[in-house]
């Protein structure tokens, strides 16, 4: 008698459970209004970037996730190495819009990993649509949502820098001149206090206004 066969598989391992607290600042209103100034120009930057990432998707869908960010970034981003990168959108409107000038790298590159995100998303549902998973026969192909109501990831030490126990924090932000970083702001509470529990793991925040 043959013995049967065996197919031995792996267990999947549960994704790391990922919470969030609110912690709210004391603000100036002049303080405030760059912190919107800050969230607008994320905005408008990431608009084209959801634009040209969804028109090089076949090319860039096969690459990794690292792989995808740097060679985003080297379509668009002029250095000295690439002096001359696929898209020169955001060089020619500089003199538009300045705070595209020195927009800082870290929220260039979260920017650019969102606007991956959003299109990898649009084009799952998309391929689903064109394969019949549809609710209803009727139902309308998905649509790519450029304009998206996000707001811009913090990276620590790029974009916010934190006081002794967390009690004030300093944010990096658009005056309306230049690239700024607003000192001392308070913090008046921190949610339910996660990041002080053993094992929990302080990740980016965003700026939300």
């Amino acid at each position: 008698m043959g013995k049967k066969s065996q197919r031995k598989t792996k267990k999947s391992q549960p994704q790391p459970l990922i919470r969030t607290d609110v912690w709210r600042l004391v603000t100036t209103p002049e303080q405030k209004e760059m912190m919107l100034m800050t969230v607008t120009c994320y905005r408008k930057y990431l608009l084209p970037l959801v634009l040209i990432v969804n028109a090089q998707w076949s090319n860039l869908a096969p690459l990794s996730s690292l792989e995808l960010v740097l060679a985003v970034e080297k379509m668009i981003h002029v250095t000295t190495a690439n002096p001359n990168p696929k898209h020169s959108y955001y060089q020619k409107i500089v003199n538009k819009y300045p705070d595209h000038r020195k927009f800082p790298s870290y929220l260039r590159r979260a920017a650019i990993a969102e606007a991956i995100g959003i299109v990898s998303s649009f084009q799952t549902r998309y391929r689903s649509w064109q394969s019949g998973n549809r609710k209803k026969r009727t139902a309308k192909a998905p649509r790519l949502t450029a304009m998206c109501k996000t707001y811009p990831a913090l990276y620590k030490g790029q974009q916010i820098l934190y006081g002794k126990y967390y009690q004030t924090v300093a944010l990096k932000v658009w005056s309306g001149k230049d690239w700024i970083w607003l000192t001392n702001i308070g913090v008046k509470n921190h949610g339910n206090n996660r990041h002080l529990v053993e094992g929990n793991k302080l990740k980016s925040p965003s700026l939300v206004v």
